[in-house]
């Protein structure tokens, strides 16, 4: 499996494009694969490695007879 990494624009509004697909990356970032395009990004500074932000937590289901 190859391996994957999470990366967003260094400056805001910054462009970077994936090259497969030619779409911008997501401000918020974005999963690509660690290939050497994206290690040169890395290396030049227009994408820095970062963390996908944390999933809202789920509301509690309350469960029968829980009023």
């Amino acid at each position: 499996m190859a391996e994957r990494i999470f990366v967003k624009p260094k400056v805001e509004g910054g462009i970077v494009r994936d090259p497969l697909t030619l779409r911008q990356l997501k401000p918020e970032g974005e999963w690509k694969p660690f290939n050497t395009y994206w290690a040169r990004r890395l290396k030049m500074g227009d994408v820095v490695d970062a963390q996908p932000a944390k999933a809202a937590k789920p509301a509690k289901v309350a469960k029968k007879g829980d009023e």
